[in-house]
């Protein structure tokens, strides 16, 4: 136990599931990774550190995670939590690595920490034939740095593009004016639509891949009618006020409505 605390857990397994992956002959082209959080009861009070001498080399040793408040995916603002970190193999969903982190450690630093150092552990672990040829990831694995991390070492990856990326909004603009679907039907009759773009970003070539389902379309259409709900009150608000309002002349009027509408567009 001493050995496997020196040498770090998510290392030390690591180790046993690379040599059960051999044993089973699992593959490994496409790796999933992801974190989730879980909420706990008490108080988890930090421990004190402990005092090191002003000559001694601080050396980096192994320490405790924080149990505390962050970003509550279980909507447990309440509770303090810590964060769990998975990979998994496509073939089989077999546990590859598992690491836990502090309550507030955010995604994007565990992802990007993660592929920093997945190489060396392959390398380290001498299993350089296991290293995969795809990370598939969600949205926040998509930032500059996990991309050219990637790039780095030949590694593939498969992610959710965030809504406020300049050229998802643009091919996402694209798809809707041309309408130029694809579409595929599934073995149980589902029916999805699809285009794709070839586009550039941080200097990486990348394939964008525009998905619509009936499901899609339906939230769509709630999301518009709700902004539609929402813009109607408004308008009714501003009617309202003009109505109880004086105005000497109907330029003046105009005037007003005009500087009104230009702060609600």
């Amino acid at each position: 136990l001493d050995t496997s605390a020196e040498e770090g857990a998510d290392k030390f397994f690591m180790s046993i599931a690379l040599t059960a992956y051999k044993s089973q002959n699992v593959k490994v082209p496409t790796l999933h990774l992801d974190t989730t959080t879980h909420s706990v009861y008490g108080l988890y009070e930090p421990k004190n550190p402990p005092l090191l001498d002003e000559n001694e080399v601080k050396e980096e040793v192994p320490c405790e995670i924080l149990i505390t408040h962050g970003y509550s995916k279980d909507h447990r603002k309440d509770c303090k939590q810590f964060v769990q970190e998975l990979l998994v193999s496509s073939d089989g969903d077999v546990p590859l690595m598992f690491k836990a982190h502090s309550g507030n450690k955010a995604d994007v630093a565990i992802f990007e920490e993660r592929l920093k150092v997945l190489k060396k552990q392959f390398i380290d672990t001498k299993n350089e034939d296991l290293i995969p040829k795809f990370i598939v990831g969600d949205c926040k694995f998509y930032n500059e740095e996990n991309l050219q991390n990637c790039k780095t070492d030949s590694v593939n990856w498969i992610t959710r593009v965030p809504d406020n990326i300049l050229e998802a909004k643009s091919c996402f603009k694209e798809s809707n004016k041309n309408n130029n679907w694809i579409e595929h039907i599934y073995a149980d009759e589902k029916k999805i639509m699809y285009q794709i773009f070839n586009t550039e970003k941080y200097e990486i070539k990348q394939r964008f891949i525009v998905v619509k389902t009936d499901y899609s379309e339906k939230r769509s259409e709630k999301t518009e009618q709700r902004r539609f709900e929402k813009e109607k009150k408004s308008l009714e608000a501003l009617q309202r006020r003009f109505e109880k309002e004086k105005f000497s002349c109907e330029a003046d009027l105009n005037e007003i409505i005009h500087k009104k509408f230009a702060k609600l567009v």
